[in-house]
């Protein structure tokens, strides 16, 4: 093996490495607002329905119970939405890894499976 191809390898690799370990803080941060979100706007939609139908005045809130509703939904599936865009971001840096490491098995030399 010549040193370009183990520099080329090498950088690959590498590169790899980088783009991982962002895909990963991406995924870490996307996770835990879909896990916090999620149970907060369903929790924020219980509240204002119990507003509206029972006339709960121990719920202090400037929101209109209508705001609380929707705007509790609108979170949790915008947070629902984060959770998806997560997993599908794992399943884009596992393809790529594919990729990288049959590329640097053909720099090799080796046959890929």
């Amino acid at each position: 093996m010549t040193r370009t191809v183990k520099f080329k390898v090498c950088a690959m690799q590498s590169g790899f490495a980088v783009l991982f370990l962002l895909t990963f803080c991406a995924m870490l941060a996307m996770l835990s607002a879909a896990a916090f979100g999620i149970p907060a706007g369903i929790m924020l939609s219980i509240a204002g329905v119990a507003v509206k139908l029972f006339n709960a005045q121990f719920i202090v809130t400037s929101l209109t119970p209508e705001l609380m509703i929707f705007g509790g939904l609108a979170a949790a599936c915008g947070s629902a939405f984060l959770g998806l865009a997560a997993v599908k971001a794992g399943f884009v840096i596992s393809r790529l890894f594919l990729r990288v490491k049959r590329r640097c098995d053909i720099c090799r030399g080796w046959k890929p499976y």
